[in-house]
């Protein structure tokens, strides 16, 4: 029980932090997979009695957790439990249901619905989380790259300048020398732990 209250106040919280805007589109697309399964399922119980819709119902809410996350999801499973009450189960165009079959269909549905949402909001969060770290790599490995051509560069003339005996007599010009390479050195090996 705690756990479940734990597992919905985080929902909540992420809910609380999205932006919006970016779920309508999401949330409108899963919206019109439940209205053309719902035709569909229409015409097709013209020619079939069909006596449990609802699992048809979690194929928006694949698509809506997928493509948008938690939110799209519950918002489908909400359309998809609603039609499927309000003209697939007897009473028809009302949302009472009375058959316990059928009610314990839909609150199957609610839990199945919710669980597959869940797993397909990881899944795209998973999904994300792998490309940014393919985007981190491939960025690491460039600007490392453009780090040594220069460094090179700096390296080999700082130790041109250690070596060069007037340098190395002069005690002004030689510790500046000594530090310059060194500290060439050390950025060098600092890109090369990058």
């Amino acid at each position: 029980h705690r756990r479940m209250l734990r597992a919905c106040k985080r929902i909540a919280k992420r809910i609380a932090g999205m932006p919006w805007m970016a779920l309508l589109p999401v949330i409108g697309l899963s919206l019109a997979l439940v209205a053309l399964l719902t035709a569909g399922i229409a015409a097709a119980s013209l020619i079939t009695n069909i006596n449990h819709v609802t699992i048809i119902y979690l194929i928006p809410v694949l698509v809506a957790a997928i493509r948008g996350g938690i939110v799209p999801a519950v918002v489908a499973a909400l359309a998809g439990i609603s039609v499927a009450a309000f003209l697939f189960y007897p009473p028809i165009y009302d949302f009472r249901v009375r058959n316990p079959v059928q009610l314990i269909d839909l609150a199957l549905f609610i839990f199945v619905a919710v669980v597959t949402g869940h797993l397909a909001a990881n899944l795209r969060r998973a999904k994300i989380r792998e490309q940014a770290d393919a985007l981190r790599e491939v960025m690491i490995g460039s600007v490392s790259h453009e780090l040594r051509t220069p460094l090179a560069t700096i390296l080999g003339s700082a130790s041109v300048l250690v070596q060069t005996p007037e340098i190395a007599r002069d005690p002004r010009l030689s510790p500046l020398a000594r530090g310059l390479h060194e500290e060439a050195e050390r950025l060098n090996d600092l890109i090369q732990d990058l």
